[in-house]
C-alpha cells in the first residue's frame, strides 16, 4: 500500500462519513486553542474562586465538544439522541461567578466550530475574544476593582472569640464576606474563611496579626493577591 492511499484511507471512511485525521483534527485543533483561553482566564480572573480543576476541564471542554460535533454532523437523530444522553447527567458543581459560563461558552463554540471543519474561523473567533477580554482588563474598560484576600480561620475551643473575630473584620477591613463556615465538634475547633479588603492604611499581615493575637485562633492558611491574578499561596 503506497503512502498516498495510506493517507487517503486515514483521511476518509475510516468511521464512515469522516477519517482517522478528521477525529485527530476534531479533538486536537481545539485543545490547542484552548491554550489561549486559559491564557486569557489566568490574565483576567477577579474572583477568589480560582481552581485549577477548572483549567483542566476547558481543555477537556474544547476536545470533547470537537470531537461531539464530528459525530453528531449533520445527523438530526444522533443530536437528539446526545441531547437525550446529555438530559439524564445532573450537574450538582455550579459555577461560582458569570465569568466562568462564560469561559465555558467560549471554549465550547471554538470545540464545536472546530469538529465542524471551521479551523480558520474558530482561530479567528478564539484570538478575536481573547484581545477583547485582555483589553477591557488593562485599558480600564471595567470597573474590575482592588484585588481580595482569602484567609482562613481555625479557632480552638473558645467559641466565646468567635464574635471577636466578627469585630476584628468590622474593625480593621473595608469589606468582607463569610465564604465557608466548618463546626466540628470532635476535634472541637470552629473553622471560617473570609474574603476582604483591609483599611488603606493597613496591609493584610496588620490583619493577620490582629486575628492572630485572639485567644485560641490560628491562621491555617492565607491567599495574597496584590498585583498577580494567580496571587500567592503562604501557609
Amino acid at each position: 500500500m503506497s503512502f498516498d492511499s495510506i493517507v487517503s484511507s486515514l483521511s476518509v471512511g475510516s468511521f464512515g462519513s469522516f477519517g482517522l485525521l478528521d477525529v485527530v483534527f476534531a479533538l486536537l485543533f481545539p485543545a490547542i486553542l484552548s491554550i489561549a483561553v486559559v491564557y486569557t482566564y489566568r490574565k483576567i480572573q477577579i474572583h477568589n474562586s480560582y481552581s485549577p480543576s477548572f483549567l483542566l476541564a476547558l481543555y477537556m471542554l474544547a476536545a470533547l465538544s470537537g470531537g461531539v460535533t464530528l459525530f453528531i454532523g449533520d445527523n438530526i437523530a444522533r443530536a437528539f439522541g446526545l441531547l437525550g444522553a446529555m438530559s439524564i447527567i445532573r450537574f450538582r458543581n455550579a459555577l461560582k461567578e458569570p465569568i466562568d459560563a462564560v469561559f465555558v461558552l467560549w471554549t465550547l463554540s471554538l470545540g464545536m466550530a472546530s469538529g465542524a471543519g471551521y479551523y480558520l474561523a474558530a482561530t479567528c473567533f478564539t484570538v478575536i475574544v481573547a484581545i477583547i477580554a485582555l483589553a477591557v482588563k488593562y485599558l480600564g474598560l471595567a470597573d474590575f476593582g482592588p484585588p481580595k484576600s482569602i484567609i482562613k480561620i481555625t479557632m480552638d475551643g473558645a467559641a466565646k472569640n468567635l464574635s471577636l473575630i466578627e469585630k476584628t473584620m468590622n474593625t480593621y477591613t473595608r469589606e468582607y464576606r463569610l465564604l465557608h463556615e466548618l463546626h466540628s465538634p470532635e476535634q472541637g475547633t470552629h473553622t471560617k474563611v473570609y474574603t476582604f479588603l483591609p483599611k488603606k492604611h493597613l496591609s493584610v499581615q496588620d490583619i493577620e496579626s490582629k486575628i492572630a493575637s485572639i485567644s485560641g485562633a490560628h491562621i491555617t492558611h492565607a491567599m495574597y493577591r496584590p498585583d498577580r491574578p494567580a496571587g500567592r499561596v503562604i501557609d
